[in-house]
């Protein structure tokens, strides 16, 4: 047999043994405290539900590491739920697309909330575990900026760390709903790291570059996000839902999950690890 067709072989067969892919129904509720809203438990019952699911169709109980955001009782804590599902979940198993095929929200005779909501989802599992020896940091100057009365926000300051050479794919979740794509980008291209360089090529450009938060109308305090996933190969990210100005921005964060959720799933655990860091935006009284 031909050598590249038996690598080919080879390789399309490990993408199918790495990855299973299930559809499955699954229920999740959640009851409140008395000053609990509608929509937080309904955010918990989605939560419990998606849990649910990836442990009925894998066996994976992963409700013992479900995030405690510290973003949980910020303005836009429902970004940061969903990008801490995917950072913790893609490391097991993922759900690639969801439906929700029925939601109840009653009242309990002490007046608390209750929600039941169903599920109809498409779980993913791959086989491959991660590699316990390739550890990427994400370190930020300040976990708390500040917008001054003016509207100028402070700078934000990144760095990365890694034991190993790899490639580097930086997204800053936005606090109002966008996505953008820092790394690699029109203002960061190279996003290769090397261990054997006192720079990185990134870092010399950033050097030019200043990114201050910013604050939305009418606000005093939110949440924003930088999710990083390093990698020991280039896969290259791609998304049909950039703006077509260039700004490597998706418009919405349910996108983005969507997008990156199909990205990764080409890629086995053991080349790439994740990391996601919140930080907190107030304005001065």
């Amino acid at each position: 047999m031909n050598k590249t067709l038996l690598l080919l072989i080879i390789f399309v067969f490990r993408i199918v043994i790495a990855q299973e892919q299930i559809k499955i129904v699954a229920e999740g509720t959640y009851t409140g405290g008395q000053n609990t809203t509608s929509e937080e438990v309904l955010k918990h019952a989605l939560e419990n539900a998606r849990c649910q699911a990836i442990e009925d169709a894998f066996g994976i109980n992963i409700k013992e590491e479900t995030v405690r955001t510290i973003a949980e009782t910020s303005l836009n804590s429902g970004i940061i739920d969903q990008f801490s599902r995917l950072s913790r979940t893609t490391t097991y198993a993922r759900i690639v697309e969801e439906k929700i095929l029925n939601k109840q929200i009653e009242t309990e005779p002490n007046l608390s909330l209750k929600c039941t909501v169903k599920i109809e989802a498409e779980v993913i599992k791959e086989n491959d575990l991660p590699d316990p020896n390739f550890i990427v940091e994400l370190t930020l100057n300040k976990n708390v900026f500040y917008v001054n009365k003016n509207g100028k926000g402070e700078e934000i300051e990144f760095k990365v760390t890694s034991n190993q050479d790899c490639f580097l794919y930086l997204f800053n979740l936005m606090a109002n709903d966008p996505v953008k794509l820092l790394m690699p980008s029109q203002l960061l291209p190279n996003n290769f790291y090397s261990v054997q360089s006192i720079k990185q090529d990134y870092e010399k450009k950033l050097e030019n570059i200043n990114f201050n938060v910013g604050i939305l109308p009418g606000k005093n305090i939110l949440s924003e996000g930088l999710y990083l996933i390093a990698l020991k190969e280039k896969v290259d990210f791609t998304s049909n839902s950039f703006t077509i100005d260039g700004t490597d921005i998706i418009p919405t964060y349910k996108a983005a999950i969507y997008d990156i959720q199909k990205w990764l799933i080409k890629i086995p655990n053991n080349i790439r690890t994740e990391n996601l860091k919140i930080y907190e935006i107030r304005k001065m009284d």
